[in-house]
């Protein structure tokens, strides 16, 4: 027999998503891609994405994230994502935060696909046990289109990570 979900942890998580995305709704045009006199103003770069996490425990989250330039070649980011976790045939509540820093091989966007390496830590919560984990990832950004950039990751973070959405897309570099 299956023990309930407890998902009061998630149910943070998941707010925590919702908020971002709310708030995003309500930031200055500057800061979502618009411009002034030519330039790139923007400084938050919202994501949406879809991580499969394999461990003992799995798990597949629908989350949101934000990112923020930290110099020409540095990124950093914050994602959360929640979902359905599974393990020993018992499904329950998984729901994560990570807080990450990427190094960008191509800043200036010379060639239609950017490579990225970085690293972090997330914290994940899956049914009643709550851990924190160590992240290292790849993360590969494709051509634009219509203002949004697809990207996909691979990491390892309590087990192996994988990664795929899109993020905002500015108007100069990545």
């Amino acid at each position: 027999m299956s023990r309930p979900v407890r998902s009061s942890a998630a149910g943070r998580l998941l707010a925590c998503a919702v908020v971002l995305l709310a708030m995003g709704r309500e930031l200055p045009a500057q800061v979502w891609g618009g411009r002034a006199e030519g330039r790139d103003t923007s400084r938050l770069r919202p994501e949406l994405r879809v991580d499969y996490l394999g461990a003992s425990t799995q798990a597949v989250h629908v989350g949101a994230g934000l990112s923020v330039p930290a110099g020409i070649y540095a990124r950093f980011g914050v994602a959360a994502g929640a979902g359905p976790g599974w393990d020993d045939g018992r499904t329950f509540t998984s729901a994560r935060v990570d807080l990450t820093g990427r190094f960008m091989i191509d800043p200036f966007r010379r060639s239609r696909w950017g490579v990225s390496i970085g690293g972090g830590v997330g914290v994940r919560h899956d049914d009643d046990h709550t851990r924190a984990v160590a992240l290292l990832l790849a993360d590969v950004e494709g051509p634009g289109r219509r203002g949004w950039i697809p990207f996909g990751a691979i990491g390892l973070g309590g087990g192996v990570r994988v990664t795929a959405g899109v993020r905002r897309a500015t108007t100069a570099g990545r």
